[in-house]
């Protein structure tokens, strides 16, 4: 067996000549791993989460199994996010023999499938927060096994991009039950609108009603749909004061951030943190970056991941059919959009990978009407402006 150590020193002697050990590899950085190995065993206090998650990513043939000494071992995201790419994470406490006992077994930590509700929520207003969160509802409500809720609970109706949705239909119509944690199986139902596998909660109609919802109300109403659906996409928006939105960012462990590359989009969140969010100990985030430009003058999803100080998950590039599906409340991936769909489906894949699922795509065979009614679309629409 061929190991490699990126760790302190005093752990060394711990797998010098131990039994099943051929050849022991030190190494004081990444870029120095030039060999194939059955066992990289990395300290986070020598490589970030962010900056191993990439190493991964781009070496994925060279190592045969990660073990990743997480010094926050009690980060469920960043625990998450390594799980997700078939890391093992040791937790820093262990000493050298613990560690080395625990790779003899081959324990697996198995993730916890309980956790149902996925929150997206935005650094700033106009992020793309809500087409992101319908989009990832949609693709996942494309397999026939599964029940998936979108849930709107970011103080607005959030049906832009919902055809014929009715208006007259919302969380409003059982306000008092919501909040009295009174609301019945039957009662939410016939509230969603429903397009196959995919149920629709619409949030609130009102700006007075939205006050009347408190974070406590929000938590108690999202695990009762967690109970009834196998998935709870929620949108939270990003305006945090609002009780529906703290409500949907504390009930959930799986909490993905949106932002843009744009500068002011930082400076929004930054001062969210500091005087709301690190308050009210909402401190962990995966990262989206959304409307994703390739420049060199502009930071890409690493850099931003730095910034915010959240794993990153993945880019959702600009797309040209934005605008196209804001007018006929489509969302992008629905305007046969290939390139957003596909970063779409790595946000549903890691979805899978956190609550131990498969999600199976059923794929549609495009036809050339498909094509066409495309093309009289984007020309139409190029009209009009």
């Amino acid at each position: 067996m061929k190991i490699g150590l990126l760790t302190d020193a005093g752990m060394h002697p711990f797998f010098d000549k131990n039994q099943g050990i051929n050849e022991i590899y030190i190494f004081n950085s990444l870029e120095e791993i030039n060999t194939n190995l059955d066992i990289l065993i990395v300290d986070n206090r020598y490589v970030s989460v962010n900056k191993y998650i990439q190493y991964i990513d781009t070496h994925q043939s060279k190592i045969k199994q990660h073990f990743f000494i997480l010094s926050d071992e009690n980060n469920s995201l960043k625990n998450a996010l390594l799980k997700s790419k078939n890391v093992t994470v040791l937790p820093a406490s262990y000493t050298g023999r613990q560690i080395l006992s625990y790779i003899n077994e081959d324990i697996e930590n198995e993730a916890d499938k309980d956790e149902n509700v996925i929150v997206f929520f935005g650094a700033d207003s106009k992020v793309g927060t809500t087409m992101i969160a319908q989009s990832v509802a949609e693709q996942i409500s494309e397999n026939e096994n599964l029940r998936v809720l979108f849930a709107i609970l970011d103080g607005t109706p959030g049906t832009d991009y919902i055809q014929n949705a009715d208006k007259q239909i919302s969380i409003d119509d059982m306000r008092a039950k919501v909040i009295n944690n009174m609301l019945s199986k039957t009662e939410l139902m016939d509230i969603c609108l429903k397009q196959n596998n995919l149920y629709i909660l619409q949030g609130t109609q009102s700006y007075i009603y939205r006050r009347y919802y408190h974070p406590e109300h929000v938590e108690a109403f999202l695990k009762q749909l967690s109970e009834a659906f196998d998935i709870v996409i929620v949108d939270a928006g990003s305006n945090v004061e609002l009780g529906m939105t703290i409500g949907a960012l504390t009930a959930s462990c799986y909490r993905f951030l949106v932002c843009t590359q744009q500068s002011n989009c930082l400076r929004n969140f930054n001062r969210l943190d500091i005087q709301i969010l690190s308050k009210l100990k909402i401190k962990e985030f995966f990262l989206i970056v959304n409307k994703y430009i390739e420049n060199d003058q502009l930071p890409n999803g690493y850099k931003l991941a730095d910034l915010y100080d959240a794993p990153f998950i993945c880019t959702v590039p600009y797309s040209e059919y934005g605008l196209q599906a804001e007018m006929e409340q489509f969302t992008i991936q629905q305007l046969k959009d290939d390139e957003y769909k596909n970063a779409i489906g790595k946000i549903v894949d890691l979805i899978g990978a956190f609550l131990g699922m498969e999600f199976t795509e059923k794929k549609q065979p495009v036809s050339i009407f498909d094509k066409v009614f495309k093309y009289k679309r984007v020309k139409q629409l190029e009209r009009t402006i």
